[in-house]
């Protein structure tokens, strides 16, 4: 892989990462005339960039779902211990189906194009 490429991911993996710090432990004020689950899909689409810029970046496809896994564990845990947060399995569920969303469909993609090309 191109180093120029590399230095991409691994600078956007510390972006999303540094967004979704504040994200997930700032305190926002509750509205009741937002969209309802909307929390969700903020929770699904940071996790499934985090996987992908991270996979990305990385070659150790299995250390990079554990990491992710156990960042979206840890946060929903961190957030039930907030007097201002509170921790919820749903959101867990969502960022879970984010992280391999990206593992389901975007790696056998990525393997495939690699057998071809190992081929040739």
């Amino acid at each position: 892989m191109n180093k120029y490429f590399l230095n991409l991911w691994q600078s956007l993996f510390a972006i999303f990462f540094c967004i979704s710090l504040y994200l997930f432990f700032a305190n926002f004020p509750e509205k009741s005339d937002s969209i309802q689950h909307l929390d969700k899909l903020f929770h699904f689409l940071i996790f499934s960039f985090l996987t992908f810029f991270l996979l990305k970046s990385i070659k150790n496809t299995q250390l990079g779902v554990y990491f992710c896994v156990l960042y979206a564990a840890i946060t929903e845990i961190i957030q039930s211990f907030l007097p201002y947060r509170k921790g919820d399995f749903y959101d867990l569920l969502f960022d879970l189906f984010g992280i391999f969303l990206v593992l389901f469909v975007f790696f056998p993609l990525k393997k495939n194009s690699e057998n071809i090309n190992n081929k040739n």
